[in-house]
């Protein structure tokens, strides 16, 4: 996997910026590919995975058991320590 330090930096900024937020991949995705970034959606996956397994984030998965909302794919992150969102926040 490629290491994209500035894109990390990005991620971890905008998380900071979209607490609690309904968010997907493909929307992080799309978003820099109209921004002309071109990060794919498994690159998105992996860094908020990396970072939900470093505990620096947590993810919290939306369920809705009516009808076929059950598949969707919305997710909510939170940081793990709010004095890392704050520092952060603090720029």
């Amino acid at each position: 996997m490629d290491r994209n330090v500035n894109f990390l930096d990005r991620l971890v900024l905008f998380l900071e910026d979209n607490t609690g937020s309904m968010l997907t991949a493909k929307n992080i995705s799309d978003f820099l590919k109209s921004q002309k970034v071109s990060i794919s959606v498994n690159t998105v996956m992996n860094y908020l995975k990396f970072l939900s397994d470093s505990f620096f984030i947590n993810k919290i998965s939306s369920y809705d058991i009516i009808g076929k909302k059950i598949f969707e794919i919305n997710e909510k992150y939170y940081f793990e320590d709010t004095g890392l969102r704050n520092a952060i926040g603090s720029d």
